[in-house]
This record gives C-alpha cells, structure tokens and sequence, in this order.
C-alpha cells in the first residue's frame, strides 16, 4: 500500500521508532513514502517529525480577560495519541525580579489556565508547550506530569534549561501580552505592599472588609453608648423624685378665721377691749 507521509502517519512514525526492533531492515520492507511527491521514495523512519507535518500540536494560543495581576490563557491543540499533556511556562519581559520561568504542568484535557500574581503593566511571554513521547519518554510521563489541583494559584519554578524552547514550534506556541496599569488608588501603595504574592486584589477586599467592619463596630459602640446614657439618666431622674422633700405647711385663711372665733367666744377678751377703749 502506498504510504503517505503526513500528520495522521506521525503517530505511526513514532510507534515504529519505539518499537524498532519488530521492523525488519530489508530493502524490500523498508517502509517509504509516497505521498506528498516531494517526499517521494524517502525512508520513513529516517524523517523527522517536522518534514512529513507542519501543522503544530498547538494550533492556537489566546490571551483573555486581561486584568493588572491576572491573564486567561487559552489554547486549541490537534488530536494525538502520544499527547501526555500540557505545559505552560511565563516570564516578565521587563522587571529583573521577575525573570524566572513560572508555570504549571497539566493534563491532555487542559485548554486553559488563569495565571494569577502578575504585576501590572509588565510585559510576558506567556508558551504552551505540548508534551508527548516525542520530548520525554512515554514511561516517565506520570510522574512528569500532574493533575492541577484546586488551588491553582500555587505555580512552579521551571529551570533556565526550558528557556530555549519557549519559541513557535510543532510542538509550541508562544505569545506576548502586557498586563493592565494598576488603578489610580493603588499607584501609591503597590510599592509598599508586604507580599506581593498575597495578590493585591485580596488586600484590597480586605481592606474594604476591614473598613465595614470598622463602621459597623463604631455604629454598634455609639449606639450602645446612647442606651446605656438614656437608662442612667432615666434612673436618675427616679432617685431625684424619691428623694425630694416635701413641700413646707403655709398658713391659710383657714387658721385665721379658727384662730377669731376662739378669740371672740373669751370674755376676757372682751373685757379688754372694752377697757383698752375707755382709756
């Protein structure tokens, strides 16, 4: 049967490389190509991967949701049996300090990854490196790779020895992006912060929940300030009452009037005056 050397025989190419000692070396069974004409009469499993398919296991890299510490990065990838999964690497393009290769190593059924703790305005170079039998071997590839966990926050450091591939390739795709410029109110403090790996988006909600929590403590302490000085007057206002004396006896016309009728009813009284007017 005539061979044609393309993307859907890569997976055959590679299965007859691991498996090598099954193929017979004859003339006669040399397997060689015959399509496309001009690859015509070469041997197989003396091309590489790239001369025979030129399409990449990554077809398509995008960049979304670009934020000031964060980016979705997103990828399309064509079907292949020896694909063990995904590695994505970054690094800032502009800040010393962040220079070192970051990233994580996924699954096969990744297409996406939010990466976290970017600093703003900064440029990256963000890649999407495919990873198969064709870059380690198929048995490591387990502990190679591991699924991401919840936390996807936490990313790895990836050794210099990776920055090379971190390029367009069959098996590569790479792009730049530069993050937002930090809000106005946050020009100030970015240089203050304690950790930036504590994310500055978590400090401001803190911040802001620190804030509420400050005026609801405030509203509660005034307000129980104002009952407690609302009963205390109130309960002093009842001692004042208690304790106030009664009011003083005043002589009324009442006693007059008794204290004249006992006087007219004396005879002695009368005597008198008739006595006192005489004289």
């Amino acid at each position: 049967n005539p061979l044609s050397c393309n993307c859907d025989s890569q997976e055959l190419w590679e299965w007859l490389r691991d498996h090598q000692k099954l193929v017979e070396h004859s003339d006669k069974l040399e397997l060689r190509c015959e399509h496309p004409p001009e690859l015509r009469g070469r041997i197989f499993l003396e091309l590489d991967p790239e001369q025979f398919c030129d399409q990449p296991m990554v077809v398509k890299l995008g960049i979304q949701d670009i934020q000031p510490f964060s980016v979705l990065v997103s990828w399309q990838s064509r079907n292949h049996s020896g694909l063990n999964g995904y590695q994505v690497a970054y690094y800032s393009m502009d800040r010393v300090e962040e220079m070192e290769i970051k990233g994580r190593k996924l699954d096969r059924f990744s297409r996406s990854m939010k990466l976290s703790k970017l600093f703003p305005d900064t440029k990256y170079l963000i890649c999407v490196l495919a990873l198969g039998n064709w870059a380690f071997n198929f048995k490591e590839a387990p502990q190679y790779l591991r699924r991401p966990e919840n936390d996807t926050n936490d990313m790895e450091i990836f050794s210099d020895i990776i920055r090379p591939l971190l390029i367009d390739s069959p098996t590569s795709r790479c792009a730049e992006v530069n993050t937002l410029g930090a809000p106005d109110s946050m020009h100030v403090g970015m240089g203050m912060l304690p950790d930036h790996s504590m994310g500055a988006q978590s400090i401001l909600t803190r911040r802001l929940g620190l804030i509420i929590g400050c005026c609801m403590g405030f509203v509660v302490f005034v307000g129980l300030v104002s009952i407690l000085g609302y009963l205390k007057i109130k309960k002093q206002r009842r001692a004042v009452k208690r304790d106030q004396p009664l009011p003083p006896e005043y002589l009324s016309y009442r006693h007059f009037s008794i204290q004249s009728g006992e006087a007219g009813g004396h005879p002695h009284f009368i005597t008198n005056m008739n006595t006192t007017v005489l004289n």
